[in-house]
């Protein structure tokens, strides 16, 4: 195919209108971090926004990525993860290059590489249309399937992973891949543009003395939005058909590689041609990671505990719970009664698992991070509208805040409890308590920055059918002062993510931009981050066009323009 036909793919109004659904639909329900000033901004000027990109892409040289910022996710009580939030006009463009590239490329993959593969559902419905991948966690119980299947005609399991492998892959060699893959020069525009996506300024808050900083990105991709993922499969597709033509049966999802053998120096010589071509491409295994199993009983045990223990296997516990919320319009001036301070009543009626109060009688029963995931799946399986013994929630709730220290690599969990029991379908005691909880964790300087930064982002997520939460629990003149006084204290914690997640709920709260100015104005050191400006500059945008609530991602997707299942390739 030639250099025009690719340009001319990324240019076309039905791509542009593809990634922009996607990328609504991985930020908000996929992504750890999501930025809802720029998702309601880009709502409200969705033309401006294609106009822009439509000039960016005539021309290689009229293109500048905006300045990124990173955040870092908890992976135990020392490590953190360094995620990198693409700005959202980027993310789209990404997405543009994305889809168009995986209509031609996904079917040259492996089988066996279960991430990050097109949807090709013929029977999708309109909510599945808004991904570009089939659904996260399916691709990965596949991976954990076909593992199980392969236990019945081996008996040894070599696995392995790529030592920080987003942030090892090299451009030049992903440039020289994707250029190789479609047949087209490195020169020729597509590939100009595509570079420049790769290459752009992050903004960051040192971890050591809180001061910002900025650096460019010269190497690697983000970790932090799923447009990235099908790259990285571009990247292995080299390795992956190496294994292949070899005959070795492996699988792999991202980067964690399994492969299956009957015989230990069969399973040490496939990691050495696996590894051989890694470094061919400039990674390499984990060795603190490398590991053969033999034995299919072992096998299995580690399978099911990978299964039970991986994050990406974690499904997000607010959508499942919004799914099962009952669709219903609130009423703003009765939503969360006389909600305060004050004593709780009591109430005969209590949510019971004896298997749970059995395994869990005291805080330090939950002695391990799989106990404490254990615990924080059972206080979400509590259903809505259960009638809750204060004294015993009281309980919970303070061990989910105990735990939340101790163990904060479970931050998805945590965060999504703290405020799922502020809903009107429990009683108000309930409520009450969980309020209080909410602020003793905003308040508590070893809580991780990044559970009180999802906190916020549960706190102002739209909901189908009514107000956030931090709308309702601001209704009382004195939530909202208490409220008002807690996102000022988070302001001035060095997190972007977080600050941004403030901004968000200070406006949602007065809906005025020059309290939202001034908000900032006091509360941030100079200079202000870049991203913070930008923010700034959205919210008064939305003030002067008088913009309605932001829809949720459902509300999105009906307004959307996505109809036919395939309309890249005409």
């Amino acid at each position: 195919m030639s250099k025009d036909f690719w340009i001319g793919q990324i240019r076309k109004r039905e791509v542009f209108e593809k990634a922009y659904v996607y990328a609504i639909s991985y930020r908000i329900t996929h992504d750890s971090y999501c930025n809802f000033i720029e998702i309601d901004y880009y709502r409200q000027n969705k033309e401006k926004l294609f106009q822009e990109i439509k000039l960016a892409l005539k021309n290689p040289n009229l293109y500048e990525a905006e300045t990124a910022f990173s955040f870092y996710l908890p992976k135990s009580n020392m490590f953190l993860r360094r995620m990198i939030h693409t700005p959202f006009k980027d993310l789209v463009i990404k997405f543009i290059f994305v889809s168009v590239l995986a209509e031609l490329l996904d079917f040259t993959f492996v089988q066996n590489c279960f991430s990050y593969r097109l949807n090709r559902n013929t029977e999708k419905d309109k909510k599945s249309k808004g991904y570009l991948y089939k659904y996260y966690y399916g691709g990965f119980k596949e991976f954990i399937a076909w593992q199980l299947a392969q236990v019945e005609e081996y008996n040894c399991m070599l696995k392995t992973d790529i030592s920080s492998f987003y942030d090892s892959i090299s451009h030049e060699y992903l440039l020289s891949a994707i250029s190789k893959q479609i047949n087209i020069r490195k020169d020729a525009d597509f590939m100009l543009l595509f570079a420049k996506t790769l290459k752009f300024k992050i903004s960051y808050y040192s971890i050591v003395d809180g001061k910002l900083n900025e650096t460019y990105n010269s190497q690697g991709i983000p970790i932090g939005n799923e447009a990235e993922g099908f790259i990285a499969n571009i990247f292995l597709k080299e390795a992956d058909e190496a294994l292949f033509n070899l005959g070795i049966n492996f699988g792999r999802y991202v980067d964690d590689f399994r492969i299956f053998t009957n015989d230990k120096n069969d399973a040490v010589k496939a990691s050495i041609v696996l590894q051989e071509f890694l470094l061919k491409i400039g990674v390499n295994l984990n060795a603190s990671k490398t590991k053969i199993i033999e034995a299919q009983e072992k096998i299995i045990e580690f399978i099911e505990e990978s299964k039970d223990s991986s994050v990406s296997a974690t499904p997000f516990p607010e959508d499942i719970y919004d799914q099962s919320n009952p669709e219903k319009e609130l009423d703003k001036t009765n939503l969360i009664k006389e909600i305060g301070f004050g004593t709780v009543s009591s109430q005969t009626e209590a949510f019971n698992d004896s298997k749970q109060q059995v395994l869990f009688k005291t805080l330090e029963d939950i002695d391990d991070e799989d106990k404490a995931k254990q615990f924080c799946k059972f206080l979400n399986e509590i259903p809505l509208g259960t009638k809750l013994e204060p004294q015993i929630f009281t309980k919970h709730i303070g061990w989910l805040y105990q735990l939340s220290k101790k163990y904060p690599k479970h931050w998805k969990l945590y965060s999504w409890l703290f405020v799922k029991f502020l809903s009107l379908d429990y009683d108000n005691d309930i409520q009450i308590i969980s309020l209080k909880s909410l602020f003793a964790v905003f308040d508590d300087e070893l809580v991780n920055t990044f559970i009180k930064t999802r906190i916020i982002h549960h706190l102002v997520k739209p909901r189908k059918g009514a107000l956030t939460y931090v709308e309702r629990i601001s209704t009382p003149k004195t939530l909202k002062e208490r409220i008002i006084l807690h996102i000022t204290k988070l302001m001035k914690i060095s997190c972007i993510a977080l600050q941004l997640n403030c901004i968000y709920a200070y406006y949602l709260i007065l809906k005025d931009s020059r309290s939202v100015e001034d908000f900032v104005s006091n509360n941030l050191k100079r200079p202000i981050p870049e991203p913070i400006q930008y923010a700034v500059y959205q919210i008064r945008s939305l003030c002067y066009q008088g913009s309605p609530r932001l829809l949720s991602f459902e509300e999105i997707l009906e307004e959307s323009e996505i109809e036919s299942d395939s309309f890249i390739f005409h």
